[in-house]
């Protein structure tokens, strides 16, 4: 079976995103089962259409690069240089993508496509081509309906507002990543729920444990402090300034304890971000670090020299970040819980609020009444379970109940 996946952004290289990543490992499981998979996506360095072959997959880079420009880190990631301000730029970019997808899909026609994100909404124009699509950040949140009245809402509410309702109601299946991400889609966008098939987010437990315990440098090693860490993009959605408002009341409940922070990630609200951690810093003695550019093998290490993991992000479905932490046998609070990864006093807790303070105030009850190694270790059995294999057969049996309802062939 051929398999074409888009997506905006999707390079073949780690060190991206939660996304970007998710696509190419999903990819490569669906590939070891004896598929052809296409990824179409945004060129990353260019201003012409590619096609790059990179382990059995075949990338198309489409020409006119996404919102910004692309360049590598330290450590050879791509990365992504926002004009963060620029946002007519970034719709401009958006709709020129769409046009170069569109001609894309004229001169290489497939008769169905699993489309990330906003992608699909120009395959909604296509009456002949069936459209799988995976929703991974639903922004407008408590908003049921588009009506006349989208347009009072800010730019970027009303566009993905309306762009996802239209791929929702024209999608021949949505995918979800449980029954968090189901009961969302059908609260919000009121999908019917015969279109919603389970395409659970998947790990390699043994892959990160093995890159956490390579090149364990002494740079690394932290010493015996209690250390939380949280780990996502730095903008509204991921909270990390909720984050360290919380964190610093922790402090303030418990200035003996000689608790540490670690935040990683890169956005938008780094100055703020940076600011915040300072004040905390300087004020409290807080111990809290931010490091915007780490390897995936970095990561793993400081997650597993991490103590407990904090995950404030409104995202509700299964998100991979904490899957991650939970490979690394760690607890989690969150204030979601995220597609039954996370069970409440089993391998953390789930408390959903904004309030700081409350916040606060559960994690050191929390703490002081719990053995959160223990609930590690919970942590541990219960993603295991969720591998690659697992999600490339789901995803198989999507693609083999669309051909058979429609009568598609193989191209």
């Amino acid at each position: 079976m051929k398999i074409r996946l888009v997506n905006y952004t999707s390079f073949p290289f780690h060190g991206y995103g939660g996304a970007e990543l998710y696509i190419y490992n999903y990819a490569k499981s669906l590939l070891k089962k004896g598929h052809k998979v296409e990824i179409v996506c945004n060129s990353y360095d260019t201003h012409t259409s590619k096609k790059q072959h990179f382990e059995g997959i075949d990338f198309i880079f489409l020409g006119k690069p996404f919102y910004g420009y692309f360049e590598k880190n330290k450590n050879k990631a791509y990365q992504r240089k926002l004009k963060e301000n620029n946002k007519i730029l970034g719709f401009l970019y958006r709709f020129i993508f769409w046009i170069e997808l569109y001609r894309y899909q004229l001169n290489n026609p497939s008769s169905f496509v699993h489309a990330f994100s906003d992608t699909g909404f120009i395959f909604t124009f296509f009456s002949k081509v069936k459209l799988i699509s995976t929703i991974f950040d639903i922004e407008n949140r408590g908003l049921r309906r588009i009506g006349l009245w989208g347009i009072t809402l800010p730019m970027k509410t009303f566009y993905y507002s309306a762009t996802t309702s239209r791929i929702i109601k024209k999608s021949s299946y949505v995918t979800s990543g449980g029954i968090d991400n189901s009961r969302e889609l059908e609260e919000i966008f009121a999908c019917r729920k015969r279109k919603i098939v389970i395409l659970p987010n998947a790990i390699n437990v043994n892959l990160i444990n093995k890159s956490s315990q390579e090149n364990d440098s002494n740079e690394n090693n932290f010493d015996d402090k209690f250390q939380f860490i949280s780990i996502g993009r730095l903008e509204y959605l991921k909270n990390p300034l909720l984050t360290l408002d919380v964190y610093e009341k922790i402090l303030k409940e418990n200035p003996t304890k000689g608790y540490r922070l670690l935040l990683i990630g890169d956005g938008p609200l780094k100055q703020q971000v940076e600011k915040r951690i300072e004040h905390i810093n300087l004020n409290l003695n807080g111990n809290v670090e931010l490091k915007s550019q780490v390897t995936e093998q970095e990561k793993n290490i400081f997650l597993k020299k991490s103590d407990f993991y904090i995950n404030l992000a409104e995202t509700r479905y299964m998100l991979l970040v904490v899957m991650e932490a939970m490979a690394c046998n760690l607890a989690v609070y969150s204030k979601y819980p995220l597609d039954g990864i996370l069970l409440n006093n089993e391998n953390g807790f789930i408390f959903n609020s904004n309030d700081s303070c409350r916040i606060a105030e559960k994690i050191n009850d929390f703490i002081s009444k719990n053995d959160t190694k223990k609930m590690g270790k919970k942590s541990y059995e219960l993603v295991k379970e969720y591998t690659w294999e697992r999600t490339a057969k789901h995803g198989i049996e999507i693609y083999n109940k669309l051909k058979k309802h429609y009568n598609l062939t193989d191209e």
